[in-house]
């Protein structure tokens, strides 16, 4: 912690499959004095990925969407743009193996994901046949999962994956209180605990908060 400058972590440990301990160090925030805790909430960044996947993978199960279909027949809110006849369709696989020929962005904070998508999402290449991680990828899914559930994301998601697998000290959005705050890589705090994740509306991307136990 000292190497890396780094005020608190969480750790779980895991022996046979299953969680045998949670132990933690440090503070919420450095200088301050509140300490971390086994309960603490961190923002655990592109890990929402996984758990995003699994939301979606729990929506094809249920029939409400396909891993291999053209999405823009079940987006509403927002299009993929650039498909023209005889274009090669984006779909959820491809999306979800960030191989969907999407463009990387860099959005502003708080804009709405609508927004998001239309002024900075565009094709770069064709679907299907270049790798290239971007946050675009996940920001269309949570389009695609709001759009055919008639719900918010972060409920869905509490829904379909959190509270089945009992991960009941994680959530999408806002950060409670209790989390602790992100820091550069010089240790200085860059975000209070209780800021809505950077500012952030693509939360499928990377807007998930949870702790090592949860995980």
């Amino acid at each position: 912690m000292r190497r890396h400058g780094v005020p608190g972590v969480s750790l779980a440990v895991v022996e046979g499959g299953r969680v045998a301990r949670v132990e933690a160090y440090g503070v919420l925030r450095a200088g301050e004095s509140e300490p971390v805790t086994a309960s603490t909430p961190f923002r655990v960044g592109s890990v929402s990925k996984f758990v995003t996947a699994l939301g979606a993978l729990r929506l094809v199960e249920d029939g409400l969407l396909t891993l291999d279909g053209d999405v823009n027949d079940r987006l509403t809110g927002w299009r993929v743009p650039g498909q023209g006849d005889g274009e090669r369709p984006v779909t959820l696989r491809q999306l979800l193996s960030h191989r969907a020929g999407l463009t990387a962005y860099t959005g502003e904070p708080g804009q709405p994901l609508a927004d998001l998508l239309r002024e900075h999402v565009r094709r770069e290449s064709v679907p299907g046949e270049v790798f290239r991680s971007t946050d675009a990828n996940y920001a269309v899914v949570q389009q695609l999962v709001e759009d055919v559930t008639g719900e918010p994301f972060d409920t869905v998601l509490r829904r379909l994956v959190l509270e089945p697998l009992a991960m009941h000290s994680s959530g999408y959005g806002n950060l409670p209180a209790t989390a602790a705050a992100g820091h550069d890589d010089g240790g200085r705090p860059v975000q209070r605990a209780g800021a809505a994740g950077h500012g952030r509306t693509d939360t499928a991307a990377a807007g998930l908060w949870s702790t090592a136990g949860d995980l």
